[in-house]
């Protein structure tokens, strides 16, 4: 009986340990769209990482760049999760004027671009070096 309830106690332990790890996990959303923002008060030069920070923090949201000469921003997202006008007001609400430009397919996103939408979320991790252009 002593056994019983040692083990009760040890998986009890285990679970709780599991649930504290599994809250703290965040898991990239499977981005099958991309958002590009027209972008209005963008200071030139500025490296946006507020704009990519707050996008990102919505959920659904795979990664974000920001290309500071043109004022567009491009968001890899979960359609099935969030809508691009949502992403847009997240935008307009850390103060720079923002609208849905076009909503494209990563396949077209990478025909216009060039780039995948798997090299966004890797760069997600390398901060703003791979996120902003500044051509």
């Amino acid at each position: 009986m002593k056994n019983r309830i040692i083990n009760l106690v040890l998986i009890l332990i285990a679970l709780a340990i599991l649930a504290i790890f599994a809250s703290t996990v965040h898991l990239d959303a499977a981005a099958d769209s991309v958002v590009v923002l027209k972008t209005f008060g963008l200071p030139p030069g500025d490296c946006s990482e507020r704009i990519i920070q707050s996008v990102e923090a919505e959920r659904g949201v795979a990664a974000a760049l920001v290309d500071v000469d043109t004022g567009r921003v491009a968001i890899a997202y979960d359609s099935g999760v969030v809508k691009p006008e949502v992403l847009a007001e997240r935008v307009t609400a850390i103060g720079y004027g923002s609208s849905v430009l076009q909503i494209l397919t990563p396949e077209e996103f990478q025909a216009q671009t060039g780039r995948t939408v798997a090299s966004l979320i890797a760069a997600r991790k390398s901060g703003c070096g791979g996120r902003c252009d500044k051509r």
